[in-house]
């Protein structure tokens, strides 16, 4: 398989939230030594990814990831990596309705599987504004730091 069509088997995982969550294509897919990141969670291997994607699909109701873009970051040598855009909505207990945009960089490994995946979004306008009480305590920070006109 090549790198083209790993990463869209890998981000499948992600974008189908209905879909199975079998072990033998999360070792298909997945490097020994996987790491994962975004502003909530850092794990490493195949069993903690199998459990944060398991989480995410009793958590979040109505979970809906679409890519909006892919691009292949050429470097001159080095791993593969991937840079994608993609757009999150879902629903979860206590904050409601989930909607931000993010960044993925995903890096390939050696042995053509993914190795890394770390995800940049901004967790206080994507979450934690979301919050009872903390999300109107953000607001109003936010309304005092603004600069006069």
């Amino acid at each position: 398989m090549d790198a083209n069509q790993l990463l869209e088997r890998y981000l499948e995982l992600f974008v189908n939230s209905q879909g199975e969550l079998s072990e033998s294509l999360i070792n298909e897919l997945v490097a020994d030594d996987y790491r994962f990141a975004d502003p909530f969670n850092s794990i490493c291997g195949r069993k903690a990814l199998a459990a944060l994607l398991a989480k995410t699909r009793r958590e979040v109701k109505q979970a809906n990831f679409a890519i909006e873009y892919r691009q292949r970051l050429v470097a001159d040598a080095g791993p593969v990596r991937w840079l994608v855009k993609w757009h999150f909505t879902g629903q979860v207990a206590v904050v409601g309705r989930l909607d931000f945009v993010g960044l993925s960089e995903i890096e390939i490994a050696g042995d053509g599987r993914v190795a890394s995946h770390i995800d940049y979004w901004d967790a206080a306008a994507g979450f934690y504004a979301r919050v009872p009480l903390l999300g109107t305590l953000i607001g109003l920070a936010g309304r005092a730091a603004k600069l006069p006109d």
